[in-house]
């Protein structure tokens, strides 16, 4: 059973980011501030272990643009903390 929504949850994880952005978009975010969220959203995944995700983060933008710094670390912080949160409820996968 813990295999199967394991797997779900992955599954809805790799193709989480296309429906996010398109999802943000159509709600009227900045395009930057989601371009933000969604390589911070990987970067978070990324830093939970999760082996489908890479870091990704554009540090001139980071820098410059406040809306993709914002976006950046929101994705970050909610990725990495709710990904690390199933992982403890699951617990180990035989």
């Amino acid at each position: 059973m813990k295999t199967i929504i394991l797997l779900n949850l992955v599954i809805l994880l790799l193709t989480g980011c296309i429906s996010t952005r398109e999802r943000m978009i159509n709600a009227g975010y900045n395009p930057s501030y989601v371009d933000g969220y969604c390589d911070g959203e990987s970067s978070g995944y990324f830093a939970a272990r999760n082996p489908y995700y890479q870091f990704r983060k554009d540090t001139y933008r980071f820098d410059a643009d406040s809306q993709y710094r914002q976006g950046w670390t929101d994705g970050y912080d909610t990725a990495k903390t709710g990904y690390q949160s199933v992982g403890q409820m699951l617990g180990p996968v035989n």
